[in-house]
């Protein structure tokens, strides 16, 4: 009833709204033309409605995904040789890739993202010298560095724009020093790859990265496969449409007055400042539960999804860090970026995703001692799953892709800014697709691999689940006026890993 009531009162406006998105679709058409001969020769076109979004707030985000990961060489090894080892091997991919810039998968890698009269656009480099993009960098003066030394370089990196003024789409700084593991007689040299969201999604990247830049397209195959599967939830036809443009009213309604109960992740001002944060499963677990959760969740009929899953772990770990605060918030709205096109074969950097916003109820974490708690968290389970099935039969998810791309390709900054501080989110969570074998650069493996995609609008606390080599990774990018200190993030990860501890044993009993 509200739905129907919602679309009869926004009727009167259709004509409205349609004379002003003509009105800013001129404007755009005409800042292209001016644009086009002002760069003539170098233009290369506008940004892609959903490749915009991420430079409204470059002097608060950066807008560029990071992905750390650490590269395995031998102690033994004479000092400095592998970083260097590990740049000339990126180099000569990356000029293989330098010399097939007309292949569309490559386009965006080496023009240069541009602001004028409102509205960003690309530009073709005037040249291009790979060593401005992969670079030796050093994290102290001494010859190692410890783990603390290095998640502290991350969140100052984090904090930065990509090299010369952020024109550069990419960038990886490849560490000098290293992690001195004694009993595996290793030393574990950080490489920072960083990605401009403008580029691609993390999907995108990731399977950039899995085709052109490591040794490693078992798992590219693997993963075209699953998010194939996914895309197809998301085909669209024309009653899809149809059910859409009904529930357009409503959808905006539901955005403008959604409210939640106050909570100390809440996020009115975003600062310029990000803290970054990472844990493995093996760092707290003393075996690898995730995939037996997994296992023991396949048996349960309904069976969870695999984000439902993690959201019902993640709720827990919610409620223990509220607590610790003396705060019970009944929920969170959260956005989990969804893939909404099919995947093809040919790896292409662009953002086809939508992030539907959705209420996660902060439940009590697993009691050990209740008889009851199996039945507890099979329902809990049970209800994630049902609000899960729901927003997919909605039309949210489209609304929000549709919006994510038609408004930024013709509205102005200005007006864009505005219209991103009405979407009201604490979180964001990302889950991304399991990789089951380990990476390599040429000669050296990838142990371990963290992605923090970049802070949007007010969301002050963005999570990223990532299963490497069949470790569960979880990392955690925050607005520092939430986190204000090293051990309150890391605790809010300590919390997600334990209540995944108590998960996998309560599992157990099925």
């Amino acid at each position: 009833m509200i739905r129907f009531l919602a679309f009869v009162a926004a009727l009167p406006l259709v004509p409205v709204i349609s004379l002003v998105m003509l009105g800013l679709s001129l404007y755009r058409a005409l800042v292209s033309w001016i644009i086009r001969h002002k760069f003539e020769g170098r233009y290369a076109g506008m940004l892609a409605g959903s490749d915009v979004i991420w430079g409204l707030d470059e002097d608060r985000n950066s807008g560029v995904v990071n992905v750390l990961g650490f590269v395995e060489g031998s102690l033994s090894e004479q000092a400095g040789r592998t970083p260097q080892q590990i740049v000339t091997f990126l180099t000569e991919r990356f000029q293989g890739m330098q010399q097939s810039r007309m292949n569309k998968a490559y386009r965006k890698l080496f023009l240069q993202r541009n602001r004028s009269l409102g509205f960003y656009f690309w530009t073709r480099a005037k040249e291009v010298k790979l060593s401005d993009y992969i670079r030796l960098v050093r994290i102290n003066e001494n010859v190692t560095v410890t783990e603390k030394e290095v998640c502290d370089y991350v969140t100052k990196i984090c904090n930065r724009k990509l090299f010369r003024t952020n024109n550069n789409a990419w960038e990886i700084l490849v560490g000098t020093q290293y992690i001195e593991d004694l009993q595996m007689n290793v030393a574990k040299y950080p490489v920072l790859f960083r990605f401009h969201h403008s580029l691609g999604d993390g999907i995108s990247i990731m399977r950039f990265i899995l085709d052109e830049v490591v040794d490693q397209k078992q798992d590219s195959i693997e993963l075209t496969k699953t998010l194939s599967t996914v895309g197809k939830r998301h085909n669209t036809t024309f009653w899809s449409y149809l059910k859409a443009f009904y529930s357009t009213p409503s959808f905006v309604i539901g955005v403008l007055f959604s409210s939640e109960n106050p909570n100390s992740l809440q996020l009115m001002v975003p600062s310029p400042e990000k803290v970054t944060y990472w844990q493995n499963e093996n760092s707290t677990l003393t075996r690898d539960c995730w995939n037996h959760i997994l296992e023991n969740v396949g048996q349960i009929a309904p069976k969870p999804s695999y984000s439902n899953t993690l959201l019902a772990v993640l709720s827990g770990a919610f409620f223990g860090h509220f607590a610790s605060k003396e705060q019970y918030p009944n929920s969170l709205t959260i956005a989990m970026p969804t893939r909404v096109q099919c995947e093809a074969h040919q790896v292409n950097l662009k953002n086809t995703f939508a992030t539907p916003m959705q209420q996660l109820k902060i439940s009590p974490q697993i009691d050990l001692e209740d008889p009851n708690r199996l039945q507890s968290l099979l329902e809990k389970l049970s209800h994630l799953q049902q609000t899960t099935n729901h927003l997919r039969s909605s039309s949210d998810t489209m609304l929000t892709h549709q919006m994510m791309s038609t408004l930024p390709s013709i509205c102005p900054l200005p007006i864009l800014r505005l219209l991103s501080n009405l979407f009201r989110i604490t979180a964001s969570v990302s889950i991304m697709p399991p990789l089951k074998h380990r990476l390599r650069l040429g000669l050296y493996e990838l142990s371990d691999v963290y992605f923090w995609p970049p802070a949007f609008g007010c969301v002050g606390v963005n999570l990223t689940a990532f299963s490497y080599g069949g470790q569960l990774r979880l990392t955690l990018l925050a607005d520092r006026t939430l986190f204000r200190t090293c051990g309150e993030g890391q605790a809010l990860l300590n919390e997600f890993f334990s209540e995944m501890g108590r998960m996998e044993r309560v599992l157990s009993e099925c």
